[in-house]
């Protein structure tokens, strides 16, 4: 990778750490009482939370569904490719061909 695309990458990353954490102190007093009503079951937290707290960790919740969905996929693409190289050098064929292995 080139230098300046890594000082961007950097630059960016530290700008949008720094707005997170703008966010963080900015609202760090904001509270809200969390409840549940399915009409069948209700339930609500006794104490309430912070705006903050609730706001990162469904998005860190989110990622983490995310990784766990395309996870599977990921990983029988790379067994895949592994099986396909495995067959390729068995059948004489030469695996230099440009690709990054």
């Amino acid at each position: 990778m080139n230098r300046y695309v890594v000082g961007t990458l950097v630059t960016a990353a530290a700008l949008v750490i720094g707005v997170l954490v703008l966010f963080g102190v900015q609202n760090s007093s904001r509270v809200t009482q969390l409840s549940l009503n399915l009409g069948f079951y209700a339930a609500e937290l006794q104490n309430p939370v912070s705006v903050v707290y609730l706001i990162f960790g469904s998005f860190g919740g989110g990622l983490l569904v995310s990784f766990l969905a395309f996870f599977p996929g990921s990983m029988r693409a790379k067994s895949k490719v592994r099986k396909l190289k495995q067959e390729l050098a068995l059948a004489g064929g030469s695996s230099s061909d440009g690709w990054k292995s």
